[in-house]
């Protein structure tokens, strides 16, 4: 009876813990296999090292925590009711930085919105600078500003270091940084003066560090997953197995993607509308090379248009001597010929105005910089300060000679006002 009563509880363990229970595990897909028989055996174990797992270890906090949640799993099992205890741990990948120590890069998560840490650029490195004991050898320079959920914002800054000696300058180690801006105390006054909530190495593992990362599985993972996961990994030297622990921090992950979705958006607009610019600026320099050769094809129908002229005058001017041949002058070109002959004797007379303009045409066309209006000066500064004031004291001294002229006049015209009167009967 006994034995009957422990095969029908375990064939009812093992039928609800079927269709309820799930353990901790990192989710893949596997090639299929082609035998029948071997699929359903590795199934069958798999199916069992789970339930085993879930009704007597189950790694879900890795403390006491995961006894009560055996229990628990074993009493629901037993009783037939309930559903399983599903563990809230994953595992995603993230990209490994391409990024050195010696870069410098490190991160500040700022309780702000990127709009106001971008307004107040100088003043968050003024304080950094102030922080770090304001020293007229280093400068703070931000690299990057990033926007972040929940109003914040990453901020990565880097650290520059002159040699007065020499004038070298070089970046001081992130490493170097961090361990500085770490201290409980310097924390405390980041936090307090620029609302800095948290501080990270904007940098790559080291060989030794990342070997260290991958062989220890984190709190609540179970070890063999830890190994899955790395196994999975579908870019061993670019990416890493990173965990996700709980709802919020999936939640946060995805934030994180949609936001750095918008980013590469806004980026791709921006790298649009400068090819877009580029093109136009291409169209504009066309459009003044098209110029240039059209002004050049202008000038040159001008001159060929200004030599047709010459020769059309020619040939006219050899028609009209062919039709006036034998004819004798009318009075209006005697009037011409006269005045052209009055024109010449007075050019070719006593002044030689003919070669004074040659001369001064000459003149002009070796020195065409003549024509340009300039305002020569030999006046110095002092000079013309000390005339400023000469002036200024001239022009008070004018003044006073005036009001006292006027006031002469006044007393003559009162003194002539009294005569008149006292003459008068």
């Amino acid at each position: 009876m006994a034995k009957q009563c422990f095969s029908v509880q375990a064939k009812q363990l093992d039928n609800v813990a079927k269709q309820y229970f799930s353990v901790p595990k990192y989710f893949h897909e596997e090639d299929p296999i082609d035998t029948l028989s071997i699929k359903t055996y590795s199934a069958g174990n798999e199916y069992l090292s789970q339930l085993l797992t879930s009704v007597t270890n189950p790694q879900l906090y890795g403390d006491e925590r995961d006894g009560v949640i055996a229990r628990l799993n074993q009493i629901q099992a037993f009783c037939g009711t309930g559903i399983g205890y599903y563990a809230p741990n994953f595992v995603g990948f993230n990209r490994l930085a391409e990024i050195k120590d010696e870069d410098g890069l490190v991160s500040l998560i700022i309780k702000k919105s990127a709009n106001d840490v971008s307004k107040n650029r100088q003043l968050l490195c003024d304080c950094v600078y102030k922080i770090m004991g304001a020293k007229p050898q280093i400068s703070v320079q931000i690299e990057l500003l990033k926007p972040l959920p929940d109003d914040r914002c990453e901020t990565v800054i880097f650290i520059v270091e002159s040699n007065p000696s020499t004038n070298a300058k070089r970046r001081v180690p992130a490493s170097e940084v961090y361990q500085f801006l770490n201290q409980p105390t310097i924390k405390s006054q980041l936090q307090a003066n620029a609302a800095v909530e948290d501080i990270a190495i904007r940098a790559n593992l080291n060989e030794e560090k990342l070997q260290g990362y991958l062989a220890v599985a984190p709190p609540g993972f179970d070890p063999n997953i830890w190994i899955q996961a790395q196994k999975d990994n579908p870019k061993p030297g670019k990416m890493l197995p990173w965990p996700i622990q709980g709802y919020d921090q999936l939640h946060y992950r995805r934030q994180l993607q949609l936001q750095e979705i918008e980013l590469q958006k806004c980026y791709c607009q921006v790298c649009v509308t400068l090819v877009n610019i580029c093109e136009m600026m291409d169209s504009v320099a066309k459009f003044e090379k098209r110029l240039l050769a059209m002004q050049a094809k202008l000038l040159e129908m001008q001159t060929t248009q200004n030599t047709v002229s010459n020769r059309l005058l020619s040939v006219i001017r050899s028609q009209m001597m062919r039709f006036r041949e034998g004819y004798s002058l009318d009075s209006t070109e005697e009037a011409l010929k006269t005045r052209l002959d009055r024109i010449n004797a007075y050019l070719t007379g006593p002044l030689q105005l003919k070669n004074r303009i040659t001369e001064l045409l000459s003149h002009i066309r070796s020195r065409p910089e003549c024509l340009s209006a300039q305002l020569k000066s030999d006046i110095v500064e002092e000079n013309l300060t000390i005339n400023v004031k000469y002036l200024k004291d001239s022009q008070d001294f004018l003044e006073k000679i005036t009001s006292l002229l006027q006031a002469d006049i006044k007393d003559v015209a009162e003194m002539q006002r009294s005569l008149n009167q006292a003459e008068s009967p």
